[in-house]
């Protein structure tokens, strides 16, 4: 247990709950979580600047790490498209609801309307 005022530990996160996975599919299929830190994918000699000409980026991380934390950015890229996936699909689906009603509503009208 953490210090008073921590009780998960000293990162305040909560343990793994093994029958709810917290990373979309993508990102698990990377290897990383969005909040692992991989102290190994930087060099704490330069900075914290990630080894490697270009960020970091290789089989390991597809798009490179941060710099000084060293997180995985395609695993936090991902868990962010998340929320705006969801907003997407969800405003989709009121807009296709939405226009079918009121496409019935104007059909059946214009049906019992007489036409002269």
């Amino acid at each position: 247990m953490g210090r008073p005022g921590q009780p998960y530990g000293p990162d305040r996160r909560r343990p793994a709950d093994p029958r709810r996975p917290h990373r979309p599919l993508l990102s698990r299929l990377g290897g990383w979580s969005p909040t692992d830190f991989d102290p190994d994918a930087i060099d704490p000699y330069l900075g914290g600047l990630p080894h490697g000409a270009l960020g970091g980026i290789g089989a390991d991380h597809w798009l490179g790490v941060e710099p000084v934390t060293g997180r995985d950015l395609f695993a936090r890229v991902v868990h962010g498209a998340q929320v705006s996936l969801l907003i997407a699909f969800a405003a989709t689906a009121i807009v296709v609801v939405t226009g079918t009603s009121a496409g019935i509503a104007a059909t059946s009208a214009a049906a019992s309307t007489p036409s002269w």
